[in-house]
């Protein structure tokens, strides 16, 4: 029964005239009668084994920690895909009791872990040691005996169904459905906060080197500055906020499990810096190279600090502005990936990207070509062919950043 996966108890009854203290032991566990023997079958949940591999998939180690027999232990994890090997390490409570922490530690170095037998004190002790060797520890308990190596643990975790009182006031996150899965799509959703993080700052950073463009030559160079602290304020505060929040609320990347956990890495790293950088240069050179053309086309030449035909000047300005916000739409749709192409993923699954951008391209055609905003924010109405030159750069941004994602698919190397 045990090899079926069932928790095994035997019944037997004694007849006494008189009821023993309990101290008296050995007249209590004496001649007692067998009745028979009772399996419980409680068979793992629907998509715990699909969660398990996702998680050892995603470099997590799932250790069974039990009070069971080894054989119902080794059973259920073999039914989950805890273990697959022939010869796991199977410790119970006698075993683990003739380790010291030298000899504990080393034996949890393996790769497939079942503790069977365990007693509240040796599960506190299996948390501390690994706690000792750097990992990050999470302990999923539903019992008052759980509860000492929960409370140890760095993430600690009750079932809310199952869970005793005791073990739910100890953990810091409780299990509404006491589903291991649900467990894993935690991480999952984790991960993605994660890298949606990255995305965010790696967006908000390319618009901010194409504005630095145009002060940079403005001070360098003297060439008339493309932009004002309005239109700033105006990209910054007004049109840019929808963009970031919904590229926040983009779900979780097909390979996110695929990767090991990022232990240790800061979410602004030298990466993101460079590779938003690259991007702000190239749309901030593209929009000063085009304002310029429209500078000149107001009788100024390299050397003027301003430009003679004020028309031309806002010109210049407005088709500015127009270039780091087609920049932006294009470094927003490549940016929802790290490395996989935007065109092999379900490219509406975010609807709040296009709900974003949609308002976004209103604003933008609000500030260029209705009259009142136009006296606020010195634009002029552009052409049908300067807003088709400007939005050119959307695909160039993403013809660049494709052909990035793809040397890096090629290369195997993840951000």
């Amino acid at each position: 029964m045990a090899r079926e996966g069932y928790r095994v108890i035997a019944f037997a009854e004694k007849i006494e005239d008189n009821i023993p203290t309990l101290s008296d032991r050995d007249v209590i566990e004496s001649i007692f009668t067998f009745i028979g023997i009772v399996g419980i079958l409680d068979p793992p949940k629907l998509g715990v084994s699909e969660a398990v591999a996702q998680a050892i998939k995603a470099d997590i180690k799932v250790i069974m920690i039990t009070g069971d027999h080894e054989i119902t232990a080794d059973t259920i994890a073999r039914k989950v895909g805890i273990i697959t090997s022939k010869n796991p390490t199977i410790l119970n409570s006698s075993k683990i009791s003739s380790m010291n922490n030298k000899e504990l530690s080393m034996i949890l170095d393996n790769p497939e872990i079942i503790c069977a037998r365990m007693n509240p004190e040796q599960k506190l002790r299996i948390v501390s040691t690994l706690k000792q060797k750097q990992e990050i520890v999470a302990v999923i308990g539903d019992g008052i005996n759980d509860v000492p190596a929960i409370h140890a643990a760095d993430v600690e975790i009750s079932m809310g169904i199952a869970g005793t009182q005791a073990a739910i006031e100890a953990s810091q996150m409780v299990l509404l459905d006491d589903n291991f899965a649900t467990i894993v799509k935690g991480i999952e959703g984790g991960r993605a906060i994660r890298d949606n993080l990255k995305k965010f700052m790696k967006y908000v950073f390319t618009h901010n080197w194409a504005q630095l463009i145009g002060f940079l030559v403005f001070m360098l160079y003297r060439i008339p500055i493309p932009i004002s602290v309005v239109i700033v304020f105006s990209i910054n505060l007004i049109m840019e906020l929808q963009l970031s929040f919904a590229l926040i609320l983009e779900p979780p990347e097909s390979e996110t499990l695929n990767r090991p956990p990022q232990k240790g890495k800061h979410v602004f790293n030298l990466s993101i810096l460079l590779q938003s950088m690259f991007i702000g240069i190239i749309i901030g050179i593209y929009s000063l190279f085009m304002a310029i053309e429209a500078y000149s086309q107001g009788e100024w030449i390299f050397g003027m600090k301003v430009v003679p035909d004020h028309y031309a000047y806002s010109r210049g300005k407005t088709i500015f502005l127009v270039g780091i916000i087609a920049g932006q739409f294009g470094i927003l749709l490549t940016t929802r990936s790290n490395n996989q192409s935007m065109f092999n993923r379900r490219f509406f699954r975010n609807k709040w990207i296009f709900i974003a951008m949609s308002i976004e391209l209103f604003i933008l055609l609000g500030i260029v070509y209705l009259p009142f905003l136009q006296n606020i924010f010195n634009t002029i109405p552009l052409s049908i062919l300067d807003m088709l030159k400007m939005f050119f750069l959307t695909i160039i941004i993403i013809m660049i950043e494709e052909i990035r994602k793809f040397v890096l698919r090629k290369s195997n190397f993840k951000n």
